[in-house]
């Protein structure tokens, strides 16, 4: 409901396609995908976007609000549980990583690896609990989500040389011998 533009766009690593809606918001559009993957799906002036599980034969449908398209989404079908939490942690993340990326950068190395690992117990508690209340995921996209806690972790991990060395207006921060091990 309460499209704010004419067409959905769906980012398909890179290649996008134009969903166009009908005068009702509705769409039903069918594609062959190669694989299962989670796609960037975009509507409106603002940039709003969902990320979307999809998995070749296997139909979602989309139930959102135009206007605020996060806040309002509901999905049906084989992914709903997927993308339902997609959409979840998207809005949840923030209170999971109450941390601002310069108070974080500027800890010392110490600090720094009890908060990225206190990030991902919160992550992986998070998605935990979701499936206690929603379902598991299938297997695939469990590995996924495990992939990317892991990288979401290792991305701070390997920015913190640098943007503790910047912030801190130094060249002579280097970390630690086993730093690296992860």
């Amino acid at each position: 409901i309460n499209p704010t533009a004419p067409v959905l766009v769906l980012d398909l690593n890179g290649s996008t396609s134009e969903i166009p809606l009908n005068q009702d918001g509705s769409f039903n559009y069918q594609l062959d995908i190669p694989s299962a993957g989670i796609h960037k799906l975009m509507h409106g002036p603002q940039g709003m976007f969902l990320n979307v599980y999809l998995q070749p034969g296997q139909t979602t449908t989309l139930k959102a609000d135009g206007s605020n398209l996060v806040m309002s989404t509901k999905f049906e079908g084989e992914t709903k549980v997927e993308n339902q939490y997609l959409t979840a942690k998207m809005l949840n993340e923030p209170t999971l990583i109450q941390i601002d990326q310069t108070t974080l950068f500027t800890l010392s190395e110490t600090e720094f690896l009890k908060t990225v690992e206190d990030v991902k117990t919160k992550l992986v508690e998070f998605k935990k609990e979701y499936q206690k209340q929603n379902g598991v995921f299938n297997p695939y996209f469990e590995e996924m989500v495990n992939q990317d806690i892991a990288y979401q972790v290792t991305n701070l991990k390997m920015f913190y040389p640098i943007y503790y060395n910047y912030l801190m207006r130094t060249t002579d921060f280097k970390p630690s011998e086993n730093f690296y091990s992860f």
